[in-house]
């Protein structure tokens, strides 16, 4: 088996969480060859999803929208952290807003990572893979 490709029982499980599907599909597309990707485009079916409602397969990390309409990202991140069964899922956050202040706001989360909706497929792929080793 060449290097990068698993079974899909090998794969490690990446839910996307954002409201613009568009965005969302593309980094699905992005991930599809390495990983499972699954997309959701709302916070209030973070919970649902991790808890198995739609495929029975635990999520290994979560990509997370920063700024969301209904349930924001950290309103959806303080769920998953106050949950047992979903407090150990690594979260990166995904934001479109690049100013000091917004990524400080991001830090004081204590996230697994952030990165800017303007990062490349590689730097997504790589900041996935540092998390999950």
């Amino acid at each position: 088996m060449e290097t990068g490709q698993y079974t899909e029982e090998q794969k490690k499980h990446i839910l996307i969480v954002d409201d613009d599907p568009v965005y969302a599909t593309l980094v699905r597309s992005w991930l599809k060859d390495t990983y499972l990707a699954d997309v959701v485009t709302s916070g209030e079916f973070v919970l649902p999803f991790v808890h198995g409602a739609k495929t029975g397969m635990p999520v290994d990390l979560i990509l997370l929208d920063y700024d969301m309409p209904v349930m924001d990202g950290p309103r959806v991140f303080a769920m998953l952290q106050e949950d047992p069964d979903s407090a150990g899922i690594p979260v990166i956050f995904l934001t479109g807003v690049e100013t000091k202040e917004a990524l400080a706001r991001i830090m004081d989360l204590k996230p697994a990572g952030y990165l800017t909706k303007t990062a490349t497929k590689e730097s997504i792929l790589s900041h996935i893979r540092s998390r999950l080793e």
